[in-house]
């Protein structure tokens, strides 16, 4: 991979939802999420950005707490 002021490195936090509904992120499973990508960030030693990516099979509901998502990735982006 090059070194060249484009090449971005990024990581990536996942989580995988197996439920077939929108999924809501509320208050307390957002702060778990954030949590979870701290301790990775601490425990790699990791300096690039953390991104929090949900995979779901039928998307994630935009609700207040949607914000934090960087990224969704559904069923149907998978398989169609």
């Amino acid at each position: 991979m090059g070194g060249g002021a484009s090449a971005k490195r990024t990581s990536f936090v996942n989580s995988l939802i197996t439920d077939s509904r929108s999924t809501r992120i509320e208050k307390d499973y957002l702060q778990d999420l954030l949590r979870k990508r701290e301790v990775f960030a601490q425990e790699t030693g990791t300096s690039k950005a953390l991104h929090i990516t949900m995979s779901t099979p039928g998307g994630v509901a935009h609700n207040s707490c949607w914000h934090s998502i960087a990224a969704e990735i559904t069923a149907e982006d998978l398989f169609s």
